[in-house]
């Protein structure tokens, strides 16, 4: 058998012919060979057959498609729904499936997936898409990527087609959406006739890559037609000519779309030129092309409703029935329309339309003057009115209508006459309503008058239950009233009554998402929080974006401690659009929640106060309080934790830290967040970030007087003296004008409060005027503090620091021991006890040496073993000061203590111990060579051993230091020299030495 490329021509050629065309044009010789190829008639298919099963095929999938989109389109008729699902198992232009049998695999439920699904009948699989998937307004199911296999063949011939299934909306169960999903089709092909095939979907699976569209299995061979001397055609030219097929058949399907665009332009036009019959005839071919159209089908039902209507019987009898109704504007307007379709008999119409049209005039006139507003003008024409009808003025209600809504106006706009005018207005009312009974506007407005003017709940209700019964069922109104009777039934405080007129107002409008709002926002109340919730998904699920159902739903939520779930709901309530009144409340909930979590903060009860400030951030979480309440828990805890161990704590601060930065997020005003974060990183040394937020702690509010103390605190830290006092200075200033205002308003509590906040604002000032060496400074501001606080221990503390840099110790001492009365710190022992030591008073400097040592349990004091060391040395003590040495020896800072070693020398010749002494001494000399009292010692130490030479050396060098005193070298003078000094030489330049180096 030839392939199908060799022409008729080229196979009339002779090889060596052959082969120059070749080279000429470039045509492989592979494609132009002789190959016998054994055909199967049973197997084979010819190439137009096989095209029309591809084509066909993939247009089944989309019929299948347009299927979906037709039973998932939201305002689809259920009559026509039914048929359209009942024609496509059965044969007609619509068919999809084989038989309703056929098996589908379920990808309606938005987790199935291959392997992990259900399979269904097509029957069932089209009910459940009915009922279990989102519908939509607009189609929201796509196919894409649509692949069709070779022709196969097994007990029928068949394709596959594997396409990407896009489902667009909800899955209505649990309302997620779905992914994309590879879906295959396995596509039945039957010949009808000789020449027409039809295709039906047999199955639809997911696709499994394990098995690919492309797979030979089953594959029939494909002939250029049904003949014994037909070629077999390949592949590749099979797949060139399948997609110019198709496109051809695409083309042609474009073109059938602007048919049936323009026939649904030409059937509106002959719809709004009321050519219904027309228009339905039109319709019915733009079907005849696209019979899977929900949209068409419900523009084809509504145009039947119309044509329907269109009788000259029914507008006729609608303007009857407007005329009953007292409508003469649209009895007017139906008489019309009936006179259209029935010119030769107007003379029936014409005096009915002739009546109403003078009756309407008198209405007019009276009525416009009400709705400009001119009252006084509306009452009197309409009186004018009635005199003129005075016998048939039962047939005027409108008149008495009018004059009653003008007299409530009036009673509104006149308070002083009110209530004269107001029973006129009801007087009007009821002659109105009593020549009219079925008086829909009179009734209304009598209702609304009992409600707003009269407060007379019983009888609005009264009203409204003779409207309600007299709308029919199908009338919006007929809802409307029964939801007004729940509300004012609601009002007095018949919630069961109400309840029950809002089960019938849903029953009338069941689609109506306010109905099922309001009922829900009165089980809420009513502590139903069950019932409430179900009604309020309703309203959601009937309206997305119902900002009154998130915002009750999330009320609801709270009252039954589902926060987190209420949070969410007012997140989009807020989103949606809430009025201030609502925020408020939101916010009064969550600033609950806060001030419990305060109380219990307070008490420090931090686990349970967390867990209320959570419960207020679920509420709203950006409450930028109960998230300032979290960091101030993180900040106290690491106090607590820094008052243990000076490194504890960090983790509570930097935690701190970034709650404070997420509360000022949330309200960048928010001074005291600054406030409390540059205390975090104060504690932690962050000094320039603590300044910086410090800074705008004041920025956010310039009369925190806190935030200018603990800059002047930071300042402090940072040796930035001088601003510190500037800062201290001005937290003084404020807090005396807080003194004042609080003097004025009589408020004695504030006032004592302000006067310890001052006292300690002019002891931080004191304290900066001391470390800047302003001791006059410091001591001046430091009575003051004690003016307005005399248990003020640190002014006490800093006071008696800057008497003591003024050497006078005695005030010093005095200063400690009052702040020692108030809290007994080892800060204070500490300096009482060098004041003491100052002194020479080195008994009672040990003692306070000693309760310094007790007190300061963290070890912050280094040297005061030292110290204390020292003075048992100077009150002759050696043991002890022994001790104390040995202890402060341990301590690193000892390593550089040129002083301590020095003295640690002398205590050791003191115990006999010259050998020891002489290592310490080497020790204080290689930290410091010039070290008076190191020298002095080994002066005194080779005296004591008769080595008068080095001794002398010694005692030269130690007076050229010129640190030493007489104070320093009188006991030592006396334990070590007498010998020294009773040679003559030695004596006399010893001597020489002291009066020329010695310190008086």
């Amino acid at each position: 058998m030839k392939f199908i490329l060799l022409d008729a021509m080229i196979s009339s050629l002779s090889h060596k012919s052959i082969s120059l065309l070749c080279f000429l044009f470039c045509i492989p010789l592979v494609q132009a060979q002789d190959v016998s190829v054994a055909v199967n008639p049973e197997n084979t298919i010819s190439l137009k057959d096989a095209k029309e099963i591809s084509y066909q095929a993939k247009s089944t999938v989309e019929t299948f498609k347009n299927l979906l989109n037709y039973i998932t389109f939201s305002d689809n008729v259920a009559s026509e729904l039914a048929d359209v699902i009942d024609n496509s198992y059965k044969p007609s232009r619509s068919r999809v499936f084989y038989n309703k049998e056929v098996i589908i695999e379920d990808d309606i439920n938005s987790l199935s997936e291959m392997g992990k699904t259900k399979d269904m009948f097509a029957i069932n699989y089209l009910n459940e898409m009915d009922l279990q998937y989102e519908k939509t307004a607009d189609a929201s199911i796509e196919f894409s990527n649509i692949v069709v296999s070779s022709v196969k063949m097994k007990d029928y011939i068949y394709v596959k087609v594997k396409f990407d299934s896009k489902f667009g909306s909800k899955y209505r169960p649990s309302g997620n959406g779905y992914s994309i999903k590879q879906r295959e089709a396995l596509v039945r092909a039957e010949k009808i006739g000789n020449s027409k095939w039809e295709t039906t979907i047999m199955s639809i699976t997911y696709y499994n890559t394990a098995l690919p569209i492309d797979g030979i299995e089953n594959n029939m061979q494909i002939a250029t037609d049904v003949s014994s001397t037909a070629s077999v055609v390949t592949q590749e030219y099979f797949d060139k000519e399948k997609e110019t097929f198709i496109k051809e058949r695409q083309d042609e399907e474009k073109k059938q779309q602007s048919i049936f665009d323009e026939y649904l332009i030409l059937a509106t036009t002959y719809i709004n030129n009321k050519q219904y019959k027309e228009a339905l005839d039109i319709f019915q071919k733009a079907k005849d092309i696209k019979p899977l159209v929900p949209s068409l089908d419900k523009r084809i039902l509504d145009t039947k409703k119309l044509a329907a209507e269109n009788t000259y019987e029914n507008y006729k009898i609608k303007g009857d029935k407007a005329k009953g109704d007292r409508k003469f504007n649209d009895a007017i307007q139906f008489y019309k329309q009936a006179i259209l379709l029935k010119p030769n008999i107007s003379g029936l119409l014409q005096p009915e339309i002739d009546a109403l049209s003078l009756k309407l005039a008198l209405i007019s006139l009276p009525y416009n003057k009400l709705q400009s507003r001119d009252y006084e003008g509306a009452i009197d024409d309409c009186e004018k009115g009635l005199k003129e009808h005075k016998k048939e003025k039962n047939d005027f209600p409108e008149l008495y209508f009018i004059i009653g809504s003008a007299y409530v106006q009036l009673g509104e706009i006149n308070k002083k006459n009110s209530n004269s005018n107001f029973e006129k207005a009801l007087e009007n009312f009821n002659i109105a309503i009593q020549y009219f009974t079925n008086y829909k506007e009179a009734r209304l407005a009598r209702a609304s008058f009992y409600v707003n003017q009269k407060k007379d709940i019983i009888n609005a209700l009264t009203d409204y239950d003779v409207l309600a019964t007299n709308e029919l069922d199908d009338s919006p109104d007929k809802a409307l009233f029964f939801a007004i009777k729940a509300k004012l039934k609601d009002q007095i405080s018949n919630t069961n009554g109400a309840i029950i007129d809002y089960d019938k107002a849903i029953s009338l409008s069941p689609k109506n998402p306010v109905f099922y709002c309001d009922k829900g926002e009165l089980l809420y109340r009513m502590k139903y929080p069950t019932d409430a919730e179900k009604n309020f998904d309703t309203a959601i699920k009937l309206n997305p974006e119902y900002t009154m159902a998130y915002y009750y739903r999330g009320l609801n939520f709270v009252s039954i401690d589902l926060n987190y779930k209420a949070g969410s709901d007012f997140l989009i309530a807020e989103k949606l659009g809430l009025q201030e009144q609502q925020l408020q409340k939101i916010e009064s909930i969550s600033d609950d929640y806060f001030t419990q979590g305060q109380a219990l903060a307070d008490k420090h009860d931090f686990v349970n106060a967390d867990l209320l400030y959570n419960k207020a951030l679920e509420i709203r979480k950006c409450n930028a309080k109960a998230i300032h309440g979290k960091a101030e828990i993180w900040l106290i805890t690491g106090n607590e934790l820094r008052v243990k161990a000076n490194d504890a704590g960090a983790i509570n601060y930097t935690t701190c830290i970034d709650l404070n930065r997420q509360a000022v997020a949330c309200n960048p005003q928010f001074s005291d967040a600054y406030y409390k974060e540059g205390l975090a990183h104060h504690q932690i040394k962050e000094y320039e970030l603590a300044l910086g937020c410090f800074s705008n702690a004041i920025k956010s509010n310039k009369e925190n007087y806190n935030a200018f103390i603990e800059r002047g605190n930071t300042n402090q830290a940072v040796d930035k003296y001088a601003f510190a006092v500037d800062d201290y200075n001005i937290a003084i200033g404020l807090l005396k004008a807080n003194i004042e205002k609080a003097k004025k308003e009589g408020d004695k509590i504030s006032v004592k409060s302000f006067n310890v906040e001052l006292s300690r604002a002019y002891q931080l000032l004191g304290k900066a005027q001391y470390f800047s060496t302003d001791y006059s400074g410091a001591i001046k501001s430091s009575n003051i503090a004690l003016d307005f606080l005399e248990t003020n221990n640190e002014a006490y503390f800093y006071r008696g620091l800057a008497y003591f840099e003024q050497n006078d110790f005695s005030k010093a001492t005095k200063d400690f021991n009052e702040a020692i009365k108030v809290n007994p710190r080892y800060q204070y022992h500490y300096a009482n006890g060098k004041s003491h030591f100052e002194s020479k008073n080195y008994l009672s400097s040990i003692q306070q040496f000693s309760e310094a040592i007790r007190l300061d349990s963290l070890k912050v004091v280094k040297d005061t073993y030292f110290l204390r060391g020292l003075s048992s040395y100077k009150n002759q003590q050696y043991s002890l000061a022994l001790k104390d040495f040995e202890i402060y020896g341990q301590e690193s800072t000892s390593t550089t203590n040129t002083l301590f070693y020095a003295y640690y020398g002398m205590n050791l010749l003191a115990l006999n111990q010259g050998v020891l002494a002489i290592e310490k001494w080497n020790v204080a000399l290689a930290i410091k060579p010039k070290n008076g009292i190191a020298l002095y010692g080994l002066g005194c130490y080779y005296a004591s051993n008769n080595q008068f030479d080095k001794a002398s050396e010694s005692f030269q060098k130690a007076f050229e230091t010129d640190v030493l005193s007489k104070e320093i070298i009188k006991s030592e003078e006396e334990a070590y020299l007498d010998n020294y000094l009773q040679v003559k030489a030695y004596k006399v330049k010893y001597n020489e030495l002291k009066k020329l180096h010695i310190l008086n």
